[in-house]
């Protein structure tokens, strides 16, 4: 007798749904106002921190005392006219 190796695979339904995601978000909306729940809810909330995701701060380059006098003696050490002006 011959096995099906195939019975073992597990086989998800099929996504039919959207990939437009304003769409789904706009969609979920209006059926969460008509019939709210607790998934909905979810799903909005998810749809919505991607769409419409929280400002990225940007932190300024800072350098450290140690790094600003190296760069202050590289400079000194290049330019003579600087050199004899500091002593």
């Amino acid at each position: 007798m011959v096995e099906n190796k195939y019975n073992l695979l597990n086989v998800e339904e099929l996504d039919n749904s959207t990939n437009n995601l304003p769409r789904k978000y706009n969609k979920l909306i209006k059926s969460y106002k008509n019939r709210p729940s607790q998934e909905k809810l979810d799903k909005i909330n998810s749809i919505e921190k991607i769409l419409c995701p929280q400002d990225v701060i940007i932190k300024e380059k800072s350098f450290t005392r140690k790094k600003i006098n190296s760069i202050i003696k590289s400079y000194v050490k290049c330019d003579n006219k600087l050199k004899k002006t500091i002593g």
